[in-house]
């Protein structure tokens, strides 16, 4: 499946059971039919060498994100002030800087040193490592990992995975956020849904392909919220104009202008899943 060859094995699961799932122009994606497990072919990026406007997008508010996470993590501790966040591929930290408004010691690590100038320069935060992530280099405490919009970028997320297994303790939790190919809006025109069109994004993980990957980590999925959407909240009139698109997308030829013009916007689609250690006992 990482070279999208249909006699090959899903990467996830080891069977046989891949098939062809969108097919166009600009791309195209293979499915696993046993564990969900979806693969662009052939995408790659280097993030090091992207520039400063594609971090600084994202520099609004993100606060109903945050808040999002931080009442799942409230699930597991309910005081999270002083608590250590680690953030994975955190861009120019504008989520860190919400976390740290809360009340969290914030760290993180970014490949683009693009990014960590901005993270300085925009909220004065000093703590993100330029580079990837590697166990006890912080040498801190290790209570919250953030892995958001991330494990959609990786070709195989197992070595970042085990690294961070490696560096949790039996209290840590590890906190996950990505698209759901299986979603009522990712299915709804897979071919134009916008999550697919991204060059960046390259993998795309169901609730039983998840699980998969962390349990061959040595971590277990504890929970899964599927319906959340990108930034926080409900999306009702987006996933109204959705519905209408796709309508109109499956009458028309896949060619057309109009087809082609339009997306399968953001509504609702993604997940966040709340991942721990597993336990050493039997």
């Amino acid at each position: 499946m990482g070279n999208c060859q249909m006699a090959s094995l899903c990467e996830v699961c080891g069977t046989s059971k891949v098939q062809s799932y969108v097919e166009c122009g600009e791309f195209r994606i293979v499915r696993c039919l046993s564990c969900g497990y979806v693969k662009k072919c052939n995408a790659e990026k280097d993030y090091r060498k992207l520039p400063a406007e594609a971090f600084r997008i994202y520099d609004f508010d993100r606060s109903r994100e945050v808040g999002d996470v931080i009442k799942l993590i409230q699930k597991v501790h309910p005081d999270i002030r002083g608590m250590n966040l680690i953030e994975i591929g955190c861009g120019m930290g504008a989520l860190l800087n919400v976390f740290r408004m809360a009340g969290m010691n914030v760290y993180g690590y970014e490949p683009s040193s693009v990014a960590v100038q901005l993270a300085k320069e925009r909220f004065g935060i000093s703590t993100i490592q330029n580079g990837y992530f590697e166990v006890n280099d912080l040498g801190i405490r290790s209570d919250i990992f953030l892995l958001f919009d991330v494990l959609e970028h990786l070709d195989s997320p197992m070595l970042l995975l085990r690294k961070i297994e490696q560096a949790m303790t039996q209290q840590s939790i590890l906190v996950i956020r990505s698209g759901n190919p299986e979603s009522f809006n990712g299915r709804l025109y897979p071919p134009r849904w916008v999550y697919f069109q991204s060059d960046q994004h390259i993998a795309f993980y169901s609730q039983r392909a998840l699980a998969k990957v962390c349990l061959a980590s040595g971590l277990e999925l504890v929970n899964y919220y599927p319906f959340r959407h990108a930034y926080g909240g409900f999306a009702m009139w987006i996933l109204i104009k959705n519905v209408a698109k796709a309508l109109i997308f499956r009458v028309l030829p896949a060619d057309s202008k109009l087809v082609r013009r339009f997306y399968i916007d953001l509504a609702n689609d993604h997940f966040i899943a709340v991942i721990r250690k597993k336990s050493s006992t039997v």
